[in-house]
């Protein structure tokens, strides 16, 4: 092989390694000078041999040291490119690692004690058998009711709630403080001997316990008939025939009080005593914009499941980078996640897409995830191992995440437009929490890439912090079983429909629509073969008799045929879910499924049905049927 003088020749690679040369700088000052071609090169083909003196001489031009400048000045400014990019992770490290005293956590629950507007609350109340409460979400209502409540004689006392996941927490915190409590949920029922406390789901109050003397209600977090028409009606049907002694409501935002207390007035027929409190223990300070890589002790707020995953991992892509400079910071979060792997063991959580969240101190709460991962995700919250939670208006509910920042990165809901006042601010109030954070921020930020409505959420912020909050909206929906049981005609049903709701309805477009629904039912056909055996006439004699005790009015009238039918057939669960007539894909499709399966008259509650729906429930998440999962 040939070889070439290194002191009489440059190659290109030459130029560039030894002399510090560019390709711009090789193809301009290189086009016109003479070089010698060396192909006994084998794996590198034909190289161009460039005489060193000829390169001396280019390097003493004029355009040479134009192009040299330029490509000094190019690194010097990346340079400090870098460094200032390495100066913000460091401080954005030291960020993540500033207050640590100030956001202290215990796992203990706290009762606010010696709060003035409690004291003056309680002394006004006392003697009242009818309340409604409005105050400020975490200004210490639980307090003023359980205050409330335990100086009346009438016992149980129930406290219900929109969702099971509040309702197993109250039940949590009335057990530490040493209280006697049960709890039903439709999913786990553990009610012991004379329990002061019942803490459960307001459909579990009206359809089981509604005829309960000498009992008292409380009604929590009731702003929810406002958010979620499907389910007023169970709140209404509660007030109106009750027969609790005392009834409490109460909730942070429940807009015109004098309209609503004139409307829940008229609908119990009894006095309510109207309270507003305006006190706040911590102060809420709505701020602008705010910057994606300082979010810390946040909930964030999207109204989707898709944009909460997507803004944890744009959360998590920042943290990434940061770990990587500050050791310390780094050292932080995997002792955190040290602890984070005992309790996902412990809780048998096995969701990848929240575990790769955890070590960064984010994670993500929707609808969709399963009871068990709720739970671990409250509590490694409470005991300080993740500083931010990513999630939808399920927050709103009263759930326990004291922080100090409430980030909306959404202010409209996919379909359904602008969010309420009430709900922003319901979610507002998230912010601080006594005890906690003294102070609260709110803030909105435009960083994160989703699909965040129609119009700049900057606008819409500005929009809501003016708006006046809404006035009560009550549309009521139809009980199909009571007017299939007899227990109340169509034109009554239309009648109550009317009378409570606060909007005009349409009297006839309801008439129609109920007995279009009971008329199904009534004529429903198991098979629609002509020719009928004494089987199939059998069947249907048994269907006519007695699916009006059947019927379950958290499904349709079309299902409720459907899943009758499958039941007197004898069809099983794996069959009836197999045969997707009715979408069982989610955990809450199936636990809807057992409770129809349990409200089924006794004779059609077959063994092998609710053992075979209860097995898929708990290959799912074992904790949700059993209360001790969750202590």
């Amino acid at each position: 092989m040939i070889k070439y003088e290194k002191q009489k020749y440059y190659t290109k690679a030459r130029l560039k390694k030894e002399r510090g040369w560019t390709n711009k700088m090789i193809e301009k000052l290189l086009q016109n000078v003479k070089c010698k071609s060396n192909s006994n090169f084998p794996r590198r083909g034909t190289i161009q041999l460039y005489l060193a003196k000829d390169i001396e001489e280019i390097e003493k031009t004029p355009k040479y040291v134009e192009l040299r400048n330029k490509v000094e000045q190019r690194r010097k400014k990346r340079a400090e490119t870098e460094k200032e990019k390495e100066r913000e992770l460091k401080e954005l490290a030291k960020f993540y690692e500033q207050d640590e005293v100030s956001s202290q956590r215990t796992n203990s629950i706290k009762l606010v004690k010696n709060v003035q507007w409690q004291n003056d609350c309680l002394k006004e109340i006392r003697d009242e058998k009818n309340i409604i409460l409005t105050s400020p979400t975490g200004s210490g209502k639980t307090k003023v009711f359980l205050e409330w409540a335990l100086n009346k004689p009438e016992r149980p006392i129930f406290i219900t709630a929109p969702i099971k996941a509040l309702s197993n927490q109250r039940y949590r915190e009335l057990k530490s403080l040493g209280c006697t409590v049960g709890i039903e949920t439709g999913d786990i029922k553990d009610i012991p001997e004379k329990s002061e406390f019942i803490c459960c789901t307001q459909e579990i109050y009206t359809n089981k316990y509604i005829n309960t003397e000498k009992s008292t209600l409380i009604i929590d977090e009731f702003h929810y008939i406002f958010e979620n028409i499907d389910r007023t009606r169970t709140y209404i049907d509660a007030l109106k025939n009750s027969k609790a002694q005392n009834i409490f409501i109460c909730s942070a935002t429940l807009g015109n009080l004098s309209k609503l207390n004139s409307y829940v007035n008229k609908v119990t027929n009894r006095n309510f005593y109207l309270y507003k409190n305006e006190q706040t223990l911590t102060k809420i300070i709505y701020k602008e914009s705010i910057d994606k890589e300082k979010i810390k002790d946040s909930l964030v707020i999207a109204f989707s499941e898709a944009n909460c995953l997507e803004i944890a991992e744009e959360i998590c892509s920042i943290r990434r980078k940061i770990t990587t400079v500050s050791e310390k910071c780094n050292t932080k979060y995997q002792q955190n996640f040290i602890k984070i792997k005992e309790l996902l063991n412990k809780y048998h959580i096995n969701n990848h897409n929240l575990k790769g969240y955890l070590q960064y101190g984010i994670s993500v709460y929707y609808s969709n995830l399963l009871p068990k991962e709720k739970f671990f995700i409250e509590k490694i919250f409470e005991e300080r191992l993740i500083d931010t939670v990513v999630g939808t208006d399920a927050l709103a509910l009263g759930v326990n995440f004291p922080v100090k920042n409430v980030v909306f990165a959404q202010l409209e809901k996919p379909h359904a437009g602008v969010i309420s006042k009430n709900l922003f601010q319901q979610l507002a109030g998230r912010a601080g929490r006594k005890d906690y954070f003294d102070e609260g921020y709110v803030y909105y930020c435009r960083g994160f890439f989703i699909n965040s409505g129609r119009y700049y959420i900057s606008d819409l912020y500005s929009y809501l912090l003016n708006k006046e909050n809404e006035d009560i909206y009550i549309l009521l929906t139809p009980l199909i079983s009571n007017v299939l049981k007899g227990k109340t005609s169509i034109d009554d049903e239309v009648k109550y429909i009317s009378d409570f709701s606060t909007e005009n309805v349409n009297i006839n477009k309801i008439k129609a629509d109920i007995t279009r629904q009971v008329k199904y039912v009534k004529k429903y056909k198991i098979y629609k073969e002509k020719t009928k055996t004494d089987d199939i006439v059998r069947l249907q004699e048994e269907f006519d008799k007695n699916i009006a005790n059947a019927y379950f009015d958290e499904y349709s009238y079309i299902e409720n045929c459907y899943l009758f039918r499958c039941i007197l057939i004898r069809k099983t669960v794996k069959q009836i879910i197999k045969d997707k007539r009715i979408d069982f894909q989610s955990l809450n499709s199936l636990l809807q499924l057992r409770k129809y399966l349990y409200h089924l008259p006794k004779k059609y509650r077959y063994k092998s049905n609710i053992q075979q729906i209860e097995g898929i429930i708990n290959r799912i998440d074992d904790s949700v049927l059993s209360i001790e999962k969750f202590n």
